[in-house]
């Protein structure tokens, strides 16, 4: 006989053969943590190899082991700290914690599609007159009107969406 999810308390079992009418009894304590085990990602990137993932554990019995299963389900990477860098694949990831005592909570989430944009600068001279160009060439299967742009620059107000530009030099920023 099995019971399950039992709260934590203390319990008397009692077992009586019916045939011979022996009996045996034993009080058991059953423990359990003073919250369940959590699972809390603090800081879950958007994008492949953008930033690190940073996960935290609660409640459970402490000692807690993460575990982290890329999208091709071949690459599975453990941590005792819930760091987790180079993200490098697309799709869904598995995010697992274990406590001491074996307790499991797990969560999934997605990373967007890796960006491989092309850039392609051209250097030219009409006269005394410098030409340079830098075209960026978004890839035919993402849409390339979700895209902003800047040149040395992490400013939102020197962003913008023309993917050519023209006339650079060493000092320009936008």
């Amino acid at each position: 006989m099995v019971f399950q999810d039992l709260p934590g308390g203390n319990y008397d079992l009692e077992v009586v053969d019916l045939i011979n009418g022996c009996n045996s009894a034993q009080n058991l304590l059953i423990e359990e943590p003073l919250q369940p085990l959590s699972l809390d990602p603090l800081n879950l990137p958007v994008c492949p190899n953008e930033e690190a993932l940073i996960v935290g554990a609660s409640g459970g019995w402490d000692n807690y082991l993460f575990e982290l299963i890329y999208p091709d389900n071949a690459t599975v990477r453990s941590s005792t700290d819930g760091v987790f860098d180079g993200l490098n694949q697309n799709g869904i990831y598995v995010l697992r914690v274990r406590d001491e005592r074996n307790c499991l909570q797990e969560t999934s989430f997605e990373l967007n599609t890796v960006i491989e944009l092309q850039l392609m600068p051209s250097y030219s001279c009409l006269g005394n007159t410098i030409q340079n160009e830098l075209r960026v060439q978004i890839p035919d299967n993402l849409n390339s009107d979700n895209w902003i742009f800047a040149i040395d620059s992490t400013d939102p107000s020197d962003f913008f969406t023309q993917r050519t530009w023209q006339n650079l030099t060493l000092e320009s920023t936008f």
